[in-house]
């Protein structure tokens, strides 16, 4: 017989949650709920309760499964290529109802793996006590609507599985939506809770954050040349990246608040055709690290300082080292107190690296 395991939906007894939890890292198979319907998981790394779970949902193996995860670290380590769009994706629906297929594997042997964080206080709290990430399926038989609370679960596989999480009927009552998401931008798979309108408008442009030290010279030229190179790209004028939703900010970690770029910056951007003139300088804060998609530090010492400021910070989506990098192969020099050749040759380095950035944009 199938046991119920019932929890509280919002405050779930962590004794319940082991109890569940214990059936799953024992082999065992559990249905559970999400806040779209009602899953059947296994554990990823025991290879025998994935196949038990595969003949019960009659799944060819050509077709994989989706894994549920707690948080984005894992999905970050796995994928093999993590797009802004990806990214912004999981920003803004993750914890949430919606699926993702990203590139995965290893070089020449490529392939893709979906991955979801539901939104449900129930799943999340089990899969934090579990030792792998679980494949999930919905509960229900080949050709049955999913199962949307415990007691349709029971009627589908009373005596079929080991337990059943029971909290009672799910919140949306429709499955995750699904999409692919690659160098192409994102296709949907199936559209379920979320619709496409709404995905593609948060997939949309990137937010890009440079960082140097006092932000009057050098980011303040990488912001500058970098809006100019992608309005290139783009085939639009700068004024129209944010409509494309694109913004492109720079700060410093040891800046103050309100100061002008410097008068060679200035004018070594007007020599290649940037503006910078009415450029006012900012600290690097919380609220930029959280909206940025990308940021590139200016030397390895203001890595130093976003990571030391990033710790503070709950970021949504991918962590901080997973979108924080350099602007060029080593330190960008720092032109304050050089002539205007000094910053000329500053805007080399920083240019020759915002080219290589925007060609894996």
């Amino acid at each position: 017989m199938t046991v119920r395991i019932t929890v509280d939906p919002g405050e779930p007894d962590p004794r319940h949650i082991a109890e569940a939890a214990e059936i799953l890292e024992n082999g065992g198979l559990l249905a559970f709920p999400t806040e779209t319907v009602y899953g059947i998981g296994a554990l990823e790394r025991d290879a025998n309760a994935c196949e038990k779970l595969r003949l019960l949902k009659e799944r060819p193996a050509e077709k994989p499964f989706t894994l549920l995860l707690h948080d984005a670290g894992e999905v970050c380590r796995r994928a093999t290529r993590l797009s802004i769009a990806a990214q912004r994706l999981m920003k803004r629906f993750w914890p949430g109802p919606l699926s993702m297929v990203l590139p995965t594997g290893t070089p020449g042997e490529e392939g893709t793996t979906g991955f979801r964080i539901p939104a449900c206080t129930v799943t999340l709290a089990l899969l934090s006590r579990l030792s792998s990430p679980l494949i999930a399926p919905s509960a229900n038989p080949a050709g049955c609507p999913p199962a949307l609370n415990a007691d349709e679960v029971m009627e589908f596989f009373d005596g079929k599985i080991d337990a059943v999480l029971d909290s009672g009927p799910v919140q949306l009552q429709e499955p995750s939506s699904v999409v692919r998401v690659g160098r192409e931008g994102i296709e949907l798979l199936r559209e379920g809770a979320l619709s496409l309108e709404e995905l593609e408008g948060a997939a949309r442009g990137a937010t890009i954050l440079f960082v140097c030290t006092g932000n009057t010279c050098r980011s303040p030229m990488a912001e500058g040349l970098f809006k100019k190179l992608l309005s290139e790209k783009l085939g639009v004028e700068i004024e129209e990246l944010p409509k494309l939703g694109y913004r492109i900010v720079s700060a410093g970690t040891s800046a103050f608040g309100g100061s002008c770029a410097s008068e060679e910056a200035v004018e070594v951007l007007r020599e290649r055709g940037g503006d910078i003139e009415s450029h006012v300088s900012r600290p690097l804060s919380e609220e930029l690290l959280t909206e940025a998609d990308r940021i590139y530090a200016l030397t390895s010492s203001h890595q130093v300082g976003i990571l030391a400021l990033g710790a503070t910070v709950d970021l949504p989506g991918p962590a901080l080292e997973h979108i924080l990098g350099p602007l060029a192969g080593g330190d960008i020099s720092d032109p304050i107190g050089l002539d205007v050749n000094g910053y000329r040759l500053c805007a080399d380095e920083i240019e020759q690296g915002l080219k290589k950035i925007l060609e894996s944009l």
